[in-house]
């Protein structure tokens, strides 16, 4: 066991180093426990200070997987891993708590590319290409599995929840509601005409309303849907957002849809983003995108009345637009590079992963740019940012090929 201590003058400066040793029990048709050993590295109490970081200190780090998408509840991370896994660990000591083989796909392999995660009540969600299982937060056990998920090698799933109802769409039109306690299935239904370059994503819940954004692998042809709504419970159409009534051909969904004060925020391939109402479908504003990107994919996130969206491509520019009428609050351009992931937002910062996997922290009041490059983390190797952010308060999370790193406020 490998071990150094701090001393409390010079906290800053050093990182402990320990070997946990963890048992695991797997139980699932037989009883028997393996051995599970993790690097973990904890920072000391006063934290490591990432030079470049502008303010960051690294709060906690855990090692020795890859991880990607994450949801926190309190203090604790919830992540799917690239090996199959599914782990719980703690934010503020980097321990890992428990962890549980969700599948046997392998990282390459197709089904376990890009796994989604979403958060109810008392389980955390995974879906990949062929699966969606409920896991208890409390103790990784697998509480339910729906394996009749059916996405396109190309394309992704997307996982939502309300706490009752989990839903999440696929390829061929079909989408599919499951109930949260029981994974039995709610509604399955095809909701678009069958077309092999069709995919649904992006769920939303808005009360008993379910809106789903239509993406296409190729250009969009008269008539598509944009997006569409359904009635939660029952799958029940309600509206459907086309092409033809936006009046452009070459507009079709982007990254995702955000709610906003009831309503529904979209943006589209060519970078324009749309404040849509759930009641009837018609659009109520339409921001345009930026003249220096015309063509572009947008990330989006709320904050009371304040929409932030970035440029996927082009200059990597962020704005802040006003919820009530579409109006741009302020722009600026990340010297950075574009964004590669979606944003993470608290009261005081904007974060995402740059392309080159950078790590970037934008200040809300003063939009001074702040960012973290691989050469400044604390592991060698293969290091880098790939995965989407996420803020737990004042902490920020990042998933990493090296390990999940949380990031506080060095002051």
């Amino acid at each position: 066991m490998l071990a150094q201590s701090c001393h409390p003058n010079n906290c800053r400066a050093m990182v402990m180093w320990r070997l946990v040793l963890r048992t695991t029990t797997f139980a699932r048709r037989s009883r028997h426990s393996a051995m599970l050993l993790s690097l973990v590295a904890t920072a000391c109490t006063d934290g490591l200070t990432v030079p470049t970081a502008g303010g960051l200190a690294l709060q906690s780090l855990a090692v020795g997987s890859r991880y990607s998408r994450v949801v926190v509840r309190g203090d604790t991370a919830f992540s799917a891993l690239l090996d199959g896994n599914f782990a719980a660990t703690s934010l503020l000591t980097g321990t890992e708590l428990w962890r549980r083989k969700v599948t046997d796909v392998r990282v390459g392999e197709l089904g376990w590319a890009n796994p989604d995660v979403a958060a109810s009540v008392g389980d955390v969600m995974v879906g990949d290409r062929r699966d969606v299982v409920a896991i208890r937060r409390r103790d990784g056990t697998i509480r339910w599995r729906y394996d009749g998920a059916a996405v396109a090698a190309w394309a992704e799933l997307a996982i939502a929840t309300d706490g009752s109802l989990v839903a999440f769409a696929q390829s061929r039109g079909f989408a599919t509601v499951l109930d949260a306690e029981s994974g039995i299935v709610r509604w399955n239904r095809r909701l678009l005409p069958d077309d092999p370059d069709t995919w649904i994503t992006s769920p939303v819940f808005l009360g008993d309303v379910l809106v789903y954004l239509r993406r296409r692998n190729g250009a969009p042809r008269h008539g598509d849907a944009v997006a569409f709504a359904v009635r939660a419970s029952t799958g029940d159409s309600l509206w459907t957002l086309t092409v033809d009534t936006l009046a452009r051909i070459s507009d079709y969904a982007g990254q995702r849809a955000v709610a906003a004060d009831g309503d529904i925020i979209l943006s589209l391939k060519r970078g324009e983003i749309l404040r849509v109402s759930t009641i009837d479908g018609h659009v109520k504003w339409r921001a345009d995108a930026p003249e220096s990107t015309p063509a572009d994919l947008r990330e989006m996130v709320m904050s009371g009345s304040e929409l932030l969206a970035s440029s996927i491509v082009g200059e990597g520019r962020l704005q802040s637009i006003d919820v009530a009428t579409g109006a741009v609050n302020w722009s600026i351009v990340s010297p950075i590079g574009s964004p590669a992931s979606p944003l993470a937002i608290n009261p005081d910062n904007v974060a995402f992963v740059a392309l080159g996997s950078q790590l970037v922290v934008v200040d809300r009041k003063t939009r001074s740019v702040r960012h973290i490059g691989r050469d400044d983390l604390p592991i060698g190797g293969e290091t880098g940012f790939l995965s989407a952010p996420i803020y737990a308060g004042k902490l920020l999370v990042v998933p990493s090929p090296r390990g999940l790193f949380t990031f506080r406020p060095a002051s």
